[in-house]
């Protein structure tokens, strides 16, 4: 999503066109309990905010932009009807958390080998904002008791996307200085550890020959799975399980893959 130069009315519209689906204004009309509005725009404002933080943009208008993304959020979810009081609770704790976790998890990062196996429920705090679109549409539908488990499958969820990404980004990350939990399992950093980013990066090829450096990665992530397919109840939607069971698939293949990329990188020269 491309910067505008400046926050004006035009440019705004064009930015929402582009980052909505292109029916849902007529959807939003017809019954606005099941249109996703809310909820992306909600996450539209705190990735922008979060793009600031990283430097991926630099123009401070976005800030605004960011600010008009939550005020449409706000307007989207008091459009669906019969919201008890307790989603707003739920609201506002869930800005709150995502707020604090992602400060919480940048100041870890910042300091090599910090980030350690106890603080990877923030990922789940990070995540809080996801709550919300769900919790609504289980109220709309009238079925609020589904909010419990379905946001416990969120939070685990929000462990291993981003256990994945870290894994795929760690020579980005790393360049940049941030010390994620996988950078800090794959190098063996402990808290304390004085690890300039150049050096890390030197060392990272040969750290990823060691099983012992992505096996705690793969085994959270087979934790989460496990808590989130748990968590899910007999009569929830086949379509949910079958989503669990292919992420756990893949999962699966990412490690296979990595025990290949160790094998051709050892035995490359007697392999077909």
């Amino acid at each position: 999503m491309a910067p505008p130069a400046r926050l004006a009315p035009r440019r705004l519209e064009r930015l929402r066109a582009r980052s909505l689906p292109a029916p849902l204004p007529a959807r939003l009309h017809r019954n606005p309990s099941r249109d996703p509005l809310g909820q992306y725009a909600l996450f539209l404002f705190i990735r922008i905010q979060d793009d600031l933080l990283d430097r991926h943009y630099h123009d401070l208008a976005l800030q605004f932009v960011a600010d008009r993304f939550l005020v449409e959020s706000l307007e989207a979810f008091r459009r669906v009807p019969g919201l008890p009081s307790s989603f707003w609770t739920l609201h506002h704790r869930s800005l709150r958390e995502t707020a604090d976790g992602i400060l919480e998890v940048r100041a870890l990062e910042r300091e090599p080998g910090r980030f350690q196996a106890e603080h990877l429920a923030l990922h789940s705090k990070v995540g809080a904002i996801f709550h919300l679109g769900a919790a609504a549409l289980s109220h709309a539908y009238r079925r609020p008791r589904d909010v419990e488990w379905i946001t416990t499958v969120q939070a685990e969820i929000a462990i291993v996307s981003q256990l994945g990404d870290d894994l795929k980004d760690l020579p980005e990350d790393l360049a940049a200085g941030r010390f994620t939990f996988v950078a800090n399992a794959v190098l063996a950093l402990q808290p304390g550890a004085g690890q300039d980013p150049g050096e890390a990066i030197r060392r990272l090829g040969a750290a990823l020959l060691r099983p012992a450096g992505t096996e705690p990665v793969f085994a959270r992530m087979d934790h989460a799975l496990g808590a989130a397919i748990a968590a899910v109840p007999t009569d929830a939607p086949a379509e949910l399980r079958r989503w669990l069971d292919d992420l756990a698939a893949e999962a699966r293949n990412a490690r296979s893959g990595m025990h290949d990329l160790r094998v051709r990188a050892v035995f490359g020269d007697f392999l077909p």
